[in-house]
């Protein structure tokens, strides 16, 4: 008796505890990549000259803070100063997913079966998909999207609860908290805020036109989120004033890129080119927005039947699926500069909306079918299985990968000479058993020579 009492508080923890063992699996036995090295991984800390370097390369706070902190990181991990980053690392990706509950929940996630039954769903969502490679694969990669991800949530989680019929009251503190998070939101990302703002200017547009209500421009001027909208302004004048604008990914080293100044140079193969590029990025989301399509339809008929109680229903199912989707797809418009299929990384916030629509509608569904406790609990055992599957997997491929660049980095260590020379045989090339994870490469042309233990080290020739 006292075992079956004991299960669902066993379950709850572990649905909760084996996500967190995850991020600590990756996040600690991650080795540096030839990124992070280039960006001064195991050399003395130069924190104001790095972060005026990353402004100037792509003027995003998450690259400013990359190049800030990856000066304190060994080559593989040691107990150190370092520590303290990783273990932040792990605190902002289980920030992620506690605000992704709290949205798909619509109030504060408890410790219970359900609540870290859609925790453990939505980290499974994110992780098993491509969207996610940024988020455990080099430091360059993973301190900046998860600033950007927490950022972004953080920024449109009031936003969300305004569209789900909560009331903000504008007060002082709320307008400054806005106004300070809506410049990070915009200064950490290039796209997101840009297709926010086309969103949100649409849903107004739509109020306006198709509902015929006045803006009331007195009570706009007094809200919190005229605030939010003029950090996101002042952050992209920054960016684009004072920073190079778009980030390198776009006009650096992707082929597709099609420029502007392209574009009105010669129209026409610029906008065939641009057209490509539309078709091969929504070919490659194409799932993502049939899962959204069919979101909304099941919530256009829990309106339509009223399945849930007016009581119980506190939220507009169908206009928050259907901002979702359109938010979604205006996202994927605005990378059509260039061809995401091998870079969904860029794609992450709007993963993230998927994510949440979907999950948000599960919930619902669960709430119609009021799904007892049992029920839910062997449900959640499958879900415990894969995610021991995958943080296994993956912890396997990081210790043999951390060995492998051990090697390595000891025979350039114990060189006599001020230079060392490697070849790509030396680039660790072990991969996940089960979920073909990988790590970044160890040395790339691009990032050579580079320092290593100080010395100068490049190809053999």
């Amino acid at each position: 008796m006292k075992i079956r009492s004991a299960l669902p508080a066993a379950t709850t923890a572990a649905l909760f505890a084996l996500p967190t063992l995850f991020f600590i699996v990756v996040y600690f036995l991650q080795s540096v990549s030839s990124e992070d090295i280039y960006q001064g991984a195991g050399q003395s800390p130069a924190v104001i000259h790095d972060a005026i370097a990353a402004f100037h390369w792509s003027a995003r706070f998450g690259d400013m803070y990359a190049w800030s902190v990856i000066n304190f990181f060994d080559y593989t991990y040691r107990f150190g100063i370092d520590t303290i980053f990783r273990a932040l690392d792990v605190i902002l990706a289980i920030g992620i997913f506690l605000i992704m509950t709290r949205l798909i929940l619509d109030r504060r996630p408890r410790f219970e079966v359900k609540d870290t039954l859609i925790f453990c769903l939505s980290f499974l969502a994110v992780f098993l998909s491509d969207y996610s490679r940024s988020l455990i694969s080099g430091f360059s990669h993973i301190h900046n999207y998860l600033l950007l991800t927490i950022f972004s949530l953080l920024f449109l989680l009031p936003f969300v609860y305004q569209l789900r019929g909560a009331t903000i009251a504008p007060r002082p503190r709320m307008k400054l908290l806005m106004f300070v998070v809506g410049f990070l939101f915009a200064f950490s990302s290039n796209v997101t805020p840009v297709v926010f703002l086309m969103t949100t200017g649409l849903v107004v547009l739509y109020n306006r036109i198709a509902l015929k209500r006045t803006i009331d421009f007195d009570k706009i001027l007094r809200s919190w989120q005229i605030f939010a909208v003029a950090g996101i302004l002042l952050a992209m004048l920054v960016m684009y004033v004072f920073g190079p604008g778009v980030s390198s990914y776009t006009h650096g080293y992707n082929s597709s890129y099609v420029s502007i100044a392209n574009l009105i140079a010669s129209p026409a193969a610029s906008g065939v080119a641009l057209l490509g590029n539309m078709a091969h990025n929504f070919r490659s989301v194409s799932p993502a927005i049939l899962m959204m399509i069919f979101a909304a339809l099941v919530e256009y008929i829990i309106a339509r039947k009223k399945l849930i109680p007016k009581r119980r229903e506190s939220v507009d199912g169908v206009k928050f699926s259907v901002v979702a989707l359109l938010f979604f797809i205006l996202h994927v418009f605005a990378v059509s500069q260039i061809d995401i299929t091998g870079m969904t990384r860029i794609l992450i916030p709007a993963y993230i909306c998927v994510v949440v629509s979907v999950l948000f509608t599960v919930n619902r569904l669960f709430m119609i079918g009021n799904i007892k406790q049992g029920l839910l609990m062997m449900t959640a055992m499958p879900l415990l299985l894969l995610t021991s599957i995958i943080t296994v997997d993956i912890g396997i491929m990081m210790v043999r990968h951390q060995q492998q660049v051990n090697v390595v980095l000891e025979r350039i260590k114990r060189s006599k000479s001020k230079d060392a020379c490697v070849t790509q045989a030396d680039n660790p090339t072990v991969k996940s058993p089960v979920l073909k994870y990988y790590q970044r490469e160890l040395f790339v042309d691009w990032a050579m020579p580079a320092t290593i233990y100080d010395k100068q080290v490049n190809w053999c020739k």
